[in-house]
């Protein structure tokens, strides 16, 4: 087995990729109308709807996010608390 051996500064900077968390919030934040979970979804290309529920479920609870529904009662609307 051959020893690799790498110099010092050789390795390349690792970028954080944001979380489904960061992506949403600035996502609630940009829109001026709000989202549903399903535009959330649609517009950051997530194919799970479950984790964008839990995940804004999640901002619910700390209170950067706040809930409307719609006309007809039926969907939530998400808006970034101000």
């Amino acid at each position: 087995m051959r020893k690799i051996t790498i110099e010092a500064g050789q390795l390349p900077e690792l970028v954080a990729q944001p979380t489904y968390y960061d992506r949403i919030l600035k996502a609630i934040k940009e829109s001026k109308d709000g989202l549903t979970n399903h535009e959330v979804c649609v517009q950051l290309n997530i194919p799970e709807r479950r984790r964008a529920s839990e995940v804004i479920s999640k901002m619910k609870d700390e209170g950067k996010v706040f809930e409307k529904h719609c006309r007809c009662g039926h969907a939530p609307i998400y808006y970034f608390y101000k």
